[in-house]
């Protein structure tokens, strides 16, 4: 369990389990590929299903919208996030696709911003379980 573990406040548009990055003081916005981590953004949505289709208009199901808070799970956190092209695979690191999704980082070489390790075999579009754990990692 994190020592702290503070509320953060999306600098745009995040969708549910995606991957995070800083962005500014207590400020996260959804990672893109290559790009640092931070941590997975609240599996939840900002408003419940039905609310906006009921009030006439459309439902966005974001995590958070630009000025909202989210939870952000981090280091050690044992989270979902949405798996990306390829799916993820059990003991593998993963890294984030341009939309914040988690993929394997594979045996390329390089070096990655790896956002943990998968705990579970999954498909592209699915939940996986994850430990968080970001870093960076060079493969020769």
């Amino acid at each position: 369990m994190p020592l702290y573990n503070p509320a953060f406040v999306a600098s745009g548009n995040i969708s549910p389990a995606r991957f995070v990055k800083i962005s500014g003081e207590f400020s996260v916005a959804q990672s893109g590929a290559g790009e640092e981590i931070i941590g997975v953004a609240q599996e939840g949505s900002l408003a419940p299903p039905g609310i906006a289709e009921a009030l006439g208009g459309s439902q966005t199901y974001y995590a958070a919208t630009s000025g909202k808070t989210l939870k952000v799970f981090g280091l050690g956190d044992v989270c979902v996030v949405t798996a990306g092209t390829g799916g993820c695979t059990a003991g593998s690191k993963v890294k984030s696709d341009a939309d914040g999704k988690a993929v394997n980082v594979g045996t390329a070489s390089g070096t990655f911003n790896v956002g943990g390790i998968a705990l579970q075999t999954v498909s592209a579009g699915e939940k996986c379980l994850i430990q968080v754990n970001p870093h960076q990692v060079t493969i020769a």
